[in-house]
């Protein structure tokens, strides 16, 4: 935190488009036992603590291995101002829940024909989810591989072919 002249301390202005500064961060180098708790010392800043010396000598080797690993993959800056701008324009995109949910109606107004397939593929999705909230706490990002396939499915109940009445 930065001490501001007039009053009392401020955050630094924000970064790479993010609303809150280091926000992307949290909960991601901790272990489920608590030997690697990750701790906050103000808004902005936060480290790691170990439990035992085994553990930071474990995480310092981890750590090497990733750095080795990453010095193996080209580094390409991209376009700051497309990055920004996917940035902005993905909160206007509705979120997953709201594909299923549009699915879930259409397919039961419409009955949509022929989107079996969309269905198991939004199943699946839900399963590895379902799945994965079992096993360690929810995060956000861990629905991004499987996105997808609820658009589809909210896609194929929208504007697929209407099944005929019997």
């Amino acid at each position: 935190m930065v001490a501001h002249p007039t009053g009392p301390p401020f955050l630094p202005p924000p970064s790479e488009g993010e609303t809150i500064p280091a926000a992307h961060q949290g909960f991601f180098s901790t272990t489920p036992d608590g030997s690697v708790t990750e701790i906050w010392t103000s808004p902005t800043d936060h480290g790691l603590h170990f439990s035992t010396a085994s553990a930071q000598r474990r995480f310092g080797e981890v750590d090497a291995e990733t750095n080795e690993l990453d010095a193996l993959v080209a580094p390409y800056p991209g376009s700051r101002w497309l990055t920004l701008q996917f940035s902005r324009s993905s909160r206007l995109f509705p979120p997953p829940l709201v594909w299923l949910v549009i699915g879930l109606v259409a397919w039961v107004w419409r009955r949509p024909a022929r989107s079996g397939l969309a269905a198991c593929l939004a199943g699946a999705a839900l399963l590895v989810i379902a799945f994965q909230a079992l096993a360690v706490y929810s995060i956000i990002e861990f629905a991004i591989p499987v996105a997808p396939a609820l658009v589809v499915f909210g896609a194929a109940g929208l504007v697929g072919d209407r099944r005929e009445s019997r």
